[in-house]
């Protein structure tokens, strides 16, 4: 799957045209246009990538959590890299690394697979457990700034409902998507995920 994601090409959100991974040095391309990350095209062609997604034991665990068989699976194979910009200008370019919960339809889930070694300082995955269920309402309409939004979900919560997922590469997990999440910026290297979502229904932008 590594393999793949560095021999195909990828396409970076808001920017024209398809670059790989190897194009992006120090989180810029030649010319100085800043990237935060490439979604590797056609993912579902990757051989493995559709056979981790009809693992038996997976699509169990799926099932038993959604209480139905899942009828629709979207698949993001997505490289991040780390971009020498202050942290809070990046978190005002780009949203993955505010505190976030999605929307896809009615009853979803995710499994997320580090197809690289990460921790916190190499974009490890962020979440805020039991946050699926209830959100504090002025949450849900805070239009202020991603720092005023953080502060009040770790007010809500508590900060020790903050938890830092940290893996090798091969490392795997499952979450309910709809509870508070958010990427780690990246301090040094690049990235890897596999991102394979289960739904009935067409998948929806996140919130």
């Amino acid at each position: 799957m590594y393999r793949y994601a560095c021999e195909t090409h990828c396409h970076a959100p808001g920017h024209e045209g398809e670059i790989y991974v190897a194009d992006v040095q120090n989180g810029q391309l030649k010319g100085g246009r800043i990237v935060f990350r490439g979604l590797v095209n056609h993912p579902e062609r990757c051989p493995v990538v559709e056979r981790m997604a009809q693992d038996p034991m997976l699509l169990e665990v799926v099932r038993r959590y959604l209480r139905y068989w899942p009828m629709r699976l979207t698949y993001h194979l997505s490289w991040s890299f780390a971009v020498d910009i202050p942290e809070q200008e990046q978190k005002k370019v780009y949203p993955p690394l505010n505190y976030h919960y999605d929307v896809a339809g009615y009853n979803f889930m995710t499994t997320y697979f580090y197809i690289t070694d990460i921790d916190a300082d190499t974009g490890a995955h962020v979440m805020i457990e039991r946050s699926h269920n209830q959100k504090p309402f002025n949450t849900l309409f805070t239009s202020g700034a991603a720092a005023q939004l953080a502060q009040q979900v770790l007010d809500y919560y508590g900060a020790d409902s903050e938890t830092v997922i940290e893996g090798k590469a091969g490392f795997g997990f499952v979450q309910d998507p709809s509870c508070f999440h958010r990427l780690s910026p990246l301090k040094k290297g690049r990235r890897l995920l596999l991102q394979i979502r289960y739904s009935y229904v067409l998948a929806l932008k996140s919130c």
